[in-house]
């Protein structure tokens, strides 16, 4: 019996660089062609680092440091303005940080302006799988009221999130069973430069 094939992006581990990428198509409309070479770059500049290239392939890094990478070169070309949600947050002091902070932080960003977006990773229990899933996705879109968060996620597992609603949210590890937990350090909020 053959097996499934496998598809792009099953087996990769560059979903921090597809939702850059995917934050940048939001914002500009680029079409598939311009979105490759924007990826080739990606993998060209963190592969002249060969440490560095090992930790993204082997899931050694939070890839925050490609995020930033990734949108900062865009920003240089004068497409995109990048903020970060929490500028003082880091890994170890965000605690504080709460999940109504991060929702609230989602809301006023895509509520005040078109074609903008927001990038985060999350880290999530799959009970099925008995393990954790971190994985980079970009927002874009809010529904009912505020209470869920559309994704434009990169994945094509059947069990992947492709939104959020606001009370599965969490900011630490209580509870992680059933919440989605958003490293609010990794929070970036991309939009357009509009040229008039």
């Amino acid at each position: 019996m053959i097996k499934k094939p496998v598809y792009q992006g099953q087996i990769d581990v560059f979903c921090a660089a597809y939702a850059a990428i995917n934050s940048i198509r939001i914002a500009q409309g680029i079409n598939l062609i311009n979105a490759r070479k924007l990826l080739h770059e990606a993998l060209l500049n963190v592969a002249k680092d060969l440490e560095l290239f090992q930790k993204v392939l082997d899931q050694k890094t939070d890839y925050v440091f490609w995020v930033d990478n990734i949108l900062e070169q865009e920003s240089k070309r004068g497409s995109i303005t990048v903020k970060k949600a929490f500028p003082h947050a880091t890994e170890k002091l965000d605690n504080h940080i709460t999940s109504d902070d991060v929702w609230c932080s989602i809301i006023n960003w895509l509520s005040n302006g078109e074609k903008r977006s927001c990038l985060f990773q999350f880290i999530r229990y799959l009970p099925t799988k008995g393990l954790f899933l971190q994985h980079w996705t970009c927002g874009y879109n809010l529904l009912y009221n505020n209470t869920l968060l559309l994704f434009a996620d990169s994945s094509l597992e059947p069990d992947s999130l492709q939104y959020i609603y606001k009370k599965e949210l969490g900011t630490t590890f209580k509870n992680l069973h059933d919440e989605v937990i958003i490293k609010p350090y990794t929070l970036r909020l991309v939009e357009p430069i509009l040229i008039s």
